[in-house]
């Protein structure tokens, strides 16, 4: 009897032993294929953001050579001798393409002075100024101006002066910016934009003081 029961007692303990190892043996099973699972899906998501950077690269890429081939400078450099090639390689001069590359080299150097010019360098830089075609670039000139002269307030008796002396020879350039100076303002106030309103008070001063305009205008 004695025997009996021992043997009863070793097969119950090796019937919970082999339970133990089965359960073991499945949890652990169960733990590698969710680490299996969790590597694919990394692997996956880095498969899909790796395309989705190269298409955008290969979007990107497009407009810029785009924009080189044309002459057309949106927020791409082109040296001023590829300008020059591109012009010598277009016969027709009349043409769409070649009114856009003079279009873009008369902006630069519009905004290549505007940016220059200081009270040493005002007298030099007016007779290249005048040797551009300011008829063409009367928008230019005026958007190059109030740009500059939102940037950096403190150097408005600067630029005003430049209009003055363009003003006496083409009256049409400082009717433009007081134009655009009072529409600017005029938006400013009801934004209520105080930075911008003080540099446009600052630059319609300036413009009174210089005689580009009438006193009634700034009152």
């Amino acid at each position: 009897s004695r025997s009996r029961g021992r043997r009863r007692r070793s097969r119950r303990s090796r019937s919970r032993s082999r339970d133990r190892g089965r359960r073991s043996s499945r949890k652990r099973g169960r733990s590698r294929s969710r680490s299996r699972d969790r590597s694919r899906d990394r692997r996956d998501d880095k498969h899909k953001g790796s395309e989705s950077s190269k298409s955008r690269s290969s979007t990107r890429r497009k407009p810029r050579l785009e924009a080189a081939d044309t002459g057309r400078a949106g927020g791409v450099y082109v040296p001023p001798f590829k300008l020059a090639r591109m012009r010598a390689k277009i016969k027709d001069k009349k043409g769409e393409d070649y009114q856009r590359l003079s279009w873009e080299t008369l902006r630069k150097k519009i905004n290549g002075l505007v940016n220059k010019v200081n009270v040493a360098n005002i007298k030099e830089l007016l007779p290249e100024l005048f040797q551009l075609n300011l008829v063409r670039g009367k928008g230019l000139l005026a958007r190059s101006l109030m740009k500059a002269q939102g940037a950096s307030p403190g150097f408005t008796h600067i630029y005003v002066a430049l209009l003055a002396v363009v003003n006496t020879k083409m009256p049409e350039h400082g009717e433009l910016v007081v134009k655009r100076v009072i529409h600017q303002f005029r938006r400013a106030y009801r934004r209520h934009d105080k930075i911008v309103l003080f540099a446009l008070v600052k630059f319609l001063a300036h413009l009174v003081n210089q005689l580009v305009c009438h006193e009634l205008v700034a009152l």
